[in-house]
């Protein structure tokens, strides 16, 4: 009969043990995850995984995307807009309408021949806000006679769009790299 109550003791130790530790494992329904602990705590603890915010609908998140869609939406309008003009009127005029000052052309005859060019692809690189954001762009251009840096085909560059006033809504740099 001893050996039983020793049997079932035991038995119960192990089961309570189990119990307590699977409840360690559990974090602190007072210690949100993202909080880090003040003792170092090893790889694998949950404390030390990103945060990720919650998929809420709120109004600032909404108002976010919409602003980030309006923008490229808008970048993605000018640059093509952009290409009309340099073909149609010259990379001269067009730089000084549409581009940064470091971009536009010193003199006329320092200028490539845009033949065609459109826009392929424009995706989202650095977000700083509506006024200021880097996109990587894809265009697909044909030149007559020297095609510089660009290259004839596909052509792919960094822009970063500046907010301005005026009927064209950004200032644009091109860039090789981010």
């Amino acid at each position: 009969m001893a050996s039983r109550r020793a049997f079932s003791t035991q038995v119960m130790s192990c089961v309570l043990a189990v119990a307590l530790l699977a409840g360690c494992s559990q974090p602190s329904p007072q210690a949100p995850l993202g909080t880090p602990s003040a003792t170092p705590s090893s790889a694998t603890s949950r404390t030390d995984a990103p945060v990720t915010p919650s998929a809420s609908s709120s109004a600032a998140t909404l108002g976010s995307d919409a602003d980030r869609a309006t923008a490229y939406a808008r970048v993605t309008s000018e640059l093509a807009d952009f290409l009309d003009a340099w073909k149609t009127k010259g990379y001269a005029e067009a730089s000084k309408a549409y581009l940064a000052p470091a971009m536009q052309a010193t003199s006329p005859d320092d200028v490539l021949v845009l033949a065609s060019g459109r826009v392929v692809n424009v995706r989202p690189d650095q977000w700083t806000s509506a006024d200021l954001f880097v996109v990587y762009v894809d265009f697909d251009l044909t030149f007559a006679g020297s095609f510089g840096a660009w290259g004839n085909g596909r052509s792919s560059r960094f822009v970063t769009a500046t907010a301005r006033t005026g009927t064209i809504p950004y200032v644009l740099d091109f860039a090789t790299g981010p």
